[in-house]
């Protein structure tokens, strides 16, 4: 189902090239994203990255939803319709570490 009623928002810096939690998941709860928008930058400068989005438990070995190769910046309106399944976190990586920030608006149904 669509939506527009996002009721939550987060950013997170990226840390490493492991998977970063941005969303927690837990028990029954399912995450829908709204908007997800992110830029590449160091010291002010554009940086090409390449951005991976997944969900299920980012330590571990969550199922890759979206992989954003060679991009400076990546902006979109979800509006509810990407989401994971029942207790799924939603997590990002970048192929090199540059602690890019990446936030979201989301509803924890």
């Amino acid at each position: 189902p669509v939506t527009t009623a996002c009721t939550a928002q987060a950013e997170v810096s990226l840390s490493g090239t492991g998977y970063t939690t941005i969303v927690a998941g837990s028990g029954s709860t399912v995450i829908s994203l709204c908007n997800v928008a992110m830029a590449s930058a160091s010291a002010g400068t554009p940086v090409v990255n390449t951005f991976t989005f997944a969900f299920g438990t980012c330590a571990g070995s969550p199922t890759e939803i979206l992989s954003l190769p060679g991009v400076t910046g990546y902006t979109d309106q979800f509006l509810g319709s990407l989401a994971g399944t029942a207790g799924q976190a939603f997590c990002v990586k970048e192929a090199v570490a540059n602690s890019d920030k990446v936030t979201v608006s989301y509803l924890q149904h």
